[in-house]
């Protein structure tokens, strides 16, 4: 009997993981049963599915058979890819924060470079009615001080 036991690489590409041979040429007693254990290594990139495939040729008195079988197993886990896409999706969640918080800014900005130029303008404003008062204030001490050359 020879039992082997299958994963796949990277999830995809299946390959052995392990072939043992039993009960090679033992002769078996109606109803006897035997158990075995056996620790099988799996490598870091096998994940998902593994399963296991039975071989067994024996013979009763002058006859002999054969049987395949085959069965799942387990699945197993890529905890460095859940992991990764974990990473993955906080990254995502963090990048779409920092994004709406980066077009508030940018609109934020934008509605005070509005605020700027219109107060440029009214500086502007400010500054050109400070010139005229200054010119209107001046010209009327200027009348008041001076004395008329003649009477009317």
């Amino acid at each position: 009997m020879n039992f082997s036991v299958y994963g796949f690489l990277k999830g995809e590409d299946q390959i052995p993981l392990n072939t043992t041979s039993m009960l090679l040429d033992e002769s078996l007693s109606f109803d006897e049963t035997r158990d075995y254990n056996y620790d099988i290594l799996i490598p870091d990139e096998i994940w998902g599915a593994t399963f296991g495939e039975l071989h067994l040729s024996y013979a009763i008195a002058d006859d002999s058979y054969k049987r395949n079988a085959g069965f799942p197993m387990t699945i197993v886990e890529n905890t460095y890819l859940d992991e990764l896409e974990q990473q993955l999706a906080s990254l995502n969640e963090t990048y779409q924060q920092l994004n709406s918080t980066y077009w508030e800014l940018q609109q934020n900005y934008t509605s005070l470079q509005g605020n700027l130029g219109q107060l440029e303008s009214t500086r502007q404003a400010v500054i050109a009615l400070a010139v005229v008062t200054i010119f209107f204030v001046a010209t009327t001490v200027y009348l008041i001080v001076r004395k008329p050359k003649q009477s009317w």
